[in-house]
C-alpha cells in the first residue's frame, strides 16, 4: 500500500523532475488521478469491476392521500423506499415517469403539473429501476431468469414508449445526483433479477490516501499519468516522446489481457496468429 503522495514520487522520478512548483504538483495529482480512471476503463484488475445482483420490484397499487389540481405532486397513503426517477405510474389510464421521490413523504413529483385532480384515481405503479452501488459505468447486465443480455437504451423512452411488458430488452444508467442507478427497458411489469459488472468508481484522490493496488496496476495507472501529463506540456511533446508514452501503457497492461476477452491478430498477408 502506498499514499498518493508516494505515487506523486515516482511519477516525478519517471519524468526527470526534481523541484515541482505548486502548479506542477496540481496537474500531477490530477494526471494521477485521470490515469486511474483510465486504466480502470482499460479493464485493469485491482481498479477494474465488481459483480452484484439487483431486482426490480413489479407491479404494486398505491393509493392517492391529496393532489391538487395542477401540481406536479402527489402524495399516496404509502411510497416504497424503492422507488426511483424513471419508473412508471399508471393513473387511470395515463402515464406518468416518476421525475422524483420523497419517500419519508410518500410524495412522488411527476415533474410536470397534472392538470386535473387525482384523489380516488385507480394507480398502479411499476418499479423497474434497480439501485447500483456506485456511479461507476455499467459493462454489461443480464436478466437471470431467461439468460437474456440487455444492451445499453438511452433512447429507450422514444423505442418503447411507456407500455409494460414481461419480456426485457435493454437497460439506461440515470445518476439523480445522490444515487445512480439502472432504468431497465421496456417497461416491466413482473419482478426480475440481473446480474450487473459495474466499473468501479474512483473518487479524486488526495496527498494522504491509501492506494492499496498492487505494484503492476499502480505500473499501469503511472504509464497513463505520464502519458496525459504529456499531453497537457505547453508546446507539446516530440514524436518520440508521444510514441515511447504509448509503449509504456501497451507494455504495462500486456499482463492484464487474462480478464478480456481472447484477441486476434492479423499478420498483413491476412492470417491470423
Amino acid at each position: 500500500m502506498v499514499l498518493l503522495s508516494s505515487l506523486a514520487t515516482r511519477f516525478y522520478n519517471r519524468v526527470g523532475i526534481t523541484t515541482a512548483s505548486a502548479i506542477a504538483a496540481s496537474q500531477v495529482k490530477e494526471a494521477i488521478n485521470a490515469g486511474a480512471a483510465r486504466a480502470a476503463s482499460d479493464g485493469v484488475p485491482g481498479l477494474a469491476s465488481n459483480y452484484f445482483v439487483g431486482s426490480t420490484e413489479g407491479s404494486t397499487s398505491l393509493t392517492v392521500s391529496s393532489h391538487s389540481a395542477g401540481t406536479s405532486t402527489i402524495t399516496f397513503s404509502s411510497v416504497s423506499a424503492d422507488t426511483r426517477p424513471g419508473d412508471v405510474c399508471d393513473i387511470d389510464g395515463v402515464r406518468y415517469l416518476v421525475y422524483s421521490v420523497n419517500s419519508d413523504a410518500n410524495s412522488i413529483d411527476f415533474g410536470s403539473p397534472i392538470h386535473s385532480s387525482k384523489v380516488g384515481a385507480t394507480v398502479t405503479l411499476y418499479q423497474r429501476t434497480v439501485q447500483l452501488p456506485t456511479a461507476g459505468r455499467v459493462l454489461e447486465v443480464l436478466e437471470l431468469g431467461n439468460l437474456i443480455k440487455l444492451v445499453p437504451t438511452p433512447d429507450g423512452v422514444t423505442t418503447y414508449g411507456l407500455t409494460s411488458y414481461t419480456d426485457v430488452g435493454g437497460y439506461e444508467q440515470l445518476y439523480d445526483g445522490t444515487n445512480a442507478y439502472l432504468v431497465i427497458w421496456p417497461v416491466l411489469d413482473t419482478a426480475k433479477n440481473f446480474a450487473v459488472k459495474q466499473l468501479k468508481s474512483l473518487s479524486t484522490m488526495g496527498d494522504s490516501d491509501t492506494l492499496s493496488w498492487p505494484d503492476e496496476t499502480l505500473d499501469a495507472v503511472l504509464s497513463r499519468a505520464v502519458h496525459i501529463w504529456r499531453s497537457w506540456k505547453t508546446g507539446g511533446v516530440s514524436p518520440v516522446e508521444a510514441s515511447l508514452s504509448k509503449e509504456d501503457i501497451k507494455d504495462s497492461s500486456s499482463g492484464k489481457q487474462v480478464s478480456r476477452p481472447a484477441q486476434v491478430h492479423i499478420r498483413k498477408n491476412g492470417t491470423r496468429r
